[in-house]
């Protein structure tokens, strides 16, 4: 039966941290044993908590299967398990779906950092993981790019305090602000590389980038 590993950014009980590395291995206690099996089908779960006090969603970053066991050396009634074939999600999967937990347990398991999955969960999973992100913005196909600088919209204007408490100008950002600037970026790379022949060899070096970050993991 596959299973669940926990890995969160934030571990608040320094008895409850371990030696995990992403993708690479996990550390556990004997009272795992009986579900960390190698061969194991996985999926990565992270909490909410967050570096530096923020929250954020649950949800699963990664898939892979459970490698080579064997015991800790330095800690009695702890072992290690390898990661193999790990994959981390391009974009990760909440645990909510239209509102609905995946994993329909018993609340006191939620606590675990490590318990079975339902194969049908699994399925679901990694099937969602496989979908394509939501794109932010109308199709860059159906896109027709205009020259006019009534286009240009100037930011909303905001005051907040500054470093030495005194009220100072400031611009307001989107929430999607990000997402919106890489769909314009992909938008402009198309219109350069479709107009120019001499640019169709024009690097995206930010969308590489992002790509490269999300192969990486930490």
């Amino acid at each position: 039966m596959p299973i669940v590993l926990v890995h969160n950014e934030v571990v608040s009980n320094p008895a409850h941290a371990w030696d995990d590395v992403e993708g690479v291995h996990y550390h556990y206690p004997s009272k795992y044993r009986r579900l960390i099996r190698e061969g194991e089908q996985l999926v990565y779960y992270r909490g909410v908590h967050r570096i530096g006090g923020k929250r954020g969603p649950a949800e699963y970053v990664g898939s892979g299967r459970i490698g080579k066991i064997w015991e800790d050396p330095r800690k009695p009634r702890a072992s290690y398990c390898a990661i193999d074939s790990y994959q981390r999600f391009p974009v990760p999967v909440p645990a909510r779906v239209d509102d609905v937990l995946l994993e329909q347990i018993p609340r006191n398991l939620w606590r675990d950092g490590v318990r079975d999955l339902d194969p049908r969960v699994y399925a679901r999973i990694i099937n969602l993981a496989a979908e394509p992100k939501t794109q932010v913005g109308p199709n860059p196909e159906e896109v027709t790019v205009l020259s006019d600088s009534d286009l240009i919209v100037p930011p909303e204007l905001i005051s907040q305090r500054g470093e030495t408490g005194a009220f100072q100008a400031a611009y307001r950002k989107t929430k999607q602000a990000k997402e919106v600037g890489d769909w314009a970026e992909d938008i402009v790379m198309r219109f350069i590389t479709a107009s120019i022949p001499e640019a169709s060899s024009c690097i995206h070096r930010a969308a590489l980038e992002r790509c490269l970050a999300g192969t990486l993991t930490t």
